[in-house]
């Protein structure tokens, strides 16, 4: 479906009051109301965040399945939509209230596949934006621990090592699943932000030994979130025989260690499907 511009505006229909389109970690991405209308969006996709871990914590329980969409109902008729789009992030319909029973839930698969689009080919200012207001980034909200290896299904990071010399840079990455860990290294010219981009292909590389077969990661973008380089965000595709995803991850960069952050970025982006996936019973 093609989209003339980034704007979800372009997403409203009659019977639609608002959408919203944020990351799977609460940040608004963009969001789009009737005229008339008004939400506090920054604090509706914080919880929408809430409700989705749940829902997929659910999804996994009781049906060991994926999350396709959450309809809640309120007292007074309205009814909110949530959905997943493109694997990290979340799109949130409001119908107009007298509509919320009968056309607006049929427009819910044209707006999926825009919003879907949006996300594939329209984000990337946007989220760097989205993810990056740095008086309300709290980096402990969507970092996992340094190495914790204690949680099941998820990679731990467990070493990043830099070294320069003369104008070569070398990084080596070490991961851990469960018992299993593997090392990763690459080898560039030492030049402004290169050790970011060498630790992310690094940690590509060490993920790739981690994965069971059939599924790999792509490194898609890894740049600097502000232009003080206070926080990094990827782009990552997940790749399965079933499906392709894109995944979103960021993290701040500490102690100008650039290279670690790289690594917590892309771990961040995909810690969470590697869960969903080690969690689904073996076919």
């Amino acid at each position: 479906m093609a989209i003339p511009d980034e704007s979800i505006k372009t997403l409203l229909g009659e019977n639609v009051r608002a959408l919203l389109l944020a990351t799977a970690d609460g940040f608004v991405i963009d969001a789009a109301t009737q005229p008339g209308s008004s939400f506090d969006f920054d604090t509706l996709a914080a919880e929408v965040a809430g409700i989705f871990r749940a829902a997929h914590l659910i999804g996994r329980d009781v049906g060991t399945s994926s999350v396709r969409s959450v309809a809640l109902i309120l007292e007074n008729g309205q009814m909110v939509l949530t959905l997943p789009i493109a694997g990290e992030a979340i799109g949130v319909v409001i119908p107009l209230r007298a509509a919320a029973q009968g056309e607006a839930p049929r427009d819910l698969e044209r707006i999926r596949a825009g919003l879907h689009d949006i996300v594939e080919r329209h984000t990337g200012t946007k989220l760097v934006e989205a993810m990056t207001r740095m008086d309300t980034f709290d980096p402990a909200a969507t970092l996992e621990p340094p190495a914790s290896p204690q949680v099941p299904g998820r990679v731990a990071l467990k070493r990043v090592d830099a070294t320069v010399v003369g104008n070569v840079a070398t990084v080596h990455v070490s991961l851990g699943l469960g018992r299993r860990e593997a090392t990763a290294k690459t080898v560039g010219r030492h030049l402004p932000g290169q050790p970011a981009l060498l630790a992310g292909e690094a940690t590509i590389r060490a993920l790739l030994e981690l994965l069971p077969a059939g599924h790999a990661v792509e490194l898609t973008h890894l740049e600097a979130a502000t232009p003080a380089r206070e926080a990094l965000w990827a782009l990552t595709r997940f790749l399965s025989p079933e499906a392709e995803q894109s995944l979103f991850g960021i993290a701040p960069v500490q102690d100008e260690n650039e290279a670690m952050a790289a690594a917590k970025a892309i771990l961040n982006a995909v810690n969470r499907r590697i869960e969903s996936l080690l969690a689904a019973p073996a076919s």
